[in-house]
């Protein structure tokens, strides 16, 4: 699952990219309580001010700029085994302590 934060136009670019993020994995965070978080590979992009729904400077056109987007990947890896790899890398660190 892929969540892109975005802003208005207001607010300096690197301002709104670390509000976008921030933005972005309050989303994943709330979708972590509803969906089974091991079921799923996540993924949090930023886009700050760079992609507005509205190319405009109004308070609707701000209002609907400040958004994420959720997106449902397909992926060839399972979640399985996903999980699996995760722990096959941990126990390799453990290891190497």
């Amino acid at each position: 699952i892929m969540v892109a934060g975005h802003t208005d136009q207001a607010g300096s670019l690197p301002y709104n990219e670390k509000l976008a993020e921030r933005r972005a994995e309050t989303v994943v965070e709330y979708l972590k309580t509803k969906l089974d978080p091991k079921q799923f590979i996540w993924e949090v992009k930023s886009f700050g001010k760079l992609q507005p729904a509205i190319n405009e400077r109004s308070e609707k056109a701000d209002a609907l700029n400040r958004r994420a987007f959720i997106v449902f990947k397909e992926s060839d890896i399972t979640a399985e085994q996903q999980a699996l790899a995760g722990s096959e890398q941990e126990a390799v660190s453990s290891e190497s302590d």
